[in-house]
């Protein structure tokens, strides 16, 4: 009786220790896995109000590194179609005052051409992977963009008073840095 005791306290114990090993080993690799995304979190941590930023974001991706973090962050964005990835997407990139200010093509007084940004080739990457056509990621992009004005309209509605217009759409170089991580 008692060497069976003594048994059941041992592997008590063996167990207690390999549950606790486990749950340690766990926990590392949920660390791990936290610390591999930081960096993706930051490329565009908020959506992009001015042109300037999005221009110094622009010159961010040139650097291979930063575009693959760029596609891994807007990867994990999902829609049930291609416009609600075409709109969780271009969300999280732009805020309504600077994509008022593109057009899919350039088209337009004094309107940006988004298809010819490094941005653009990366977005539509990121659908071609996902299985959806190019023709189809143009024309929903281009949609995005027409639509730009209404959301814009709603967004000042929500941030007008509280931040002014001339501060949103202004494209003051100060806060670049908060936008993109270099």
């Amino acid at each position: 009786m008692r060497k069976s005791i003594s048994s059941l306290a041992r592997n008590q114990n063996f167990m207690r220790n390999s549950l606790v090993n486990i749950e340690r080993k766990v926990n590392n690799l949920i660390v791990q896995k936290m610390d591999s995304n930081k960096d993706v979190m930051f490329i565009v941590p908020k959506p992009i109000k001015s042109l300037k930023k999005f221009e110094a974001l622009e010159t961010e991706l040139r650097n291979s590194e930063k575009r693959n973090k760029f596609k891994n962050q807007f990867e994990s964005y999902e829609g049930f179609n291609l416009s609600g990835c075409v709109n969780q997407i271009m969300r999280k990139l732009m805020a309504p005052p600077l994509a008022s200010k593109f057009t899919q093509y350039g088209l337009g007084t004094g309107k940006e051409n988004f298809s010819s940004t490094i941005a653009c080739n990366v977005v539509i990457r990121i659908l071609l992977n996902r299985n959806f056509e190019f023709d189809l990621i143009k024309n929903t992009l281009a949609e995005w963009f027409r639509r730009s004005g209404e959301r814009l309209k709603s967004y000042l509605r929500k941030e007008g008073p509280r931040d002014g217009l001339a501060e949103t759409l202004n494209d003051s170089d100060d806060e670049v840095v908060d936008e993109v991580v270099t």
